[in-house]
């Protein structure tokens, strides 16, 4: 009689270990897939983002026509020529970073941060002092993160 109740303990134990192994497993995997939902996720949405910015980075596009150069100031003709508004982030000169001290669209004076609209011409009026350099190279980066380029002749 004896032996038989050791079995049925014995039996008992192993089932019992057995769900606590099934428990652990099952808790282990709902862990992971939770985080692995979690993380794609996150990765789709950034993915999203990323090509929804790039697509409108795509669509703009600017054309550096003229720089007129003055004493303290410059003038930087511009045009819109692309699909979307643009705002001016930064001006460079010389690979120097200039301020922005105005935008001039159809004659009227604005903020540095306003949009210039589709087809639009403009002048972006920044802080510059005249050296006798005969070559200016004009770096205009868009809010975007384009980057435009021209040089001119003095």
């Amino acid at each position: 009689m004896r032996i038989v109740i050791r079995m049925k303990h014995k039996g008992q134990a192993n089932i019992v270990s057995g769900l606590v192994l099934a428990v652990a497993v099952i808790a282990t995997w709902t862990l992971i897939l939770s985080w692995a939902h979690f993380s794609l996720e996150t990765l789709q949405r950034s993915v999203f983002e990323e090509t929804t910015h790039g697509i409108e980075a795509l669509k703009e596009n600017l054309v550096i026509e003229d720089f007129i150069p003055n004493s303290n100031w410059a003038l930087i003709a511009i045009r819109n020529v692309g699909m979307n508004n643009i705002k001016i982030s930064h001006v460079y000169i010389n690979d120097t970073e200039v301020t922005i001290n105005s935008i001039i669209i159809d004659g009227a004076e604005y903020p540095p941060d306003t949009a210039i609209d589709m087809g639009k011409y403009a002048y972006i009026n920044v802080t510059f002092t005249y050296t006798q350099a005969s070559y200016i190279r004009v770096t205009i980066v868009s809010e975007r993160g384009v980057n435009y380029y021209s040089g001119f002749e003095l």
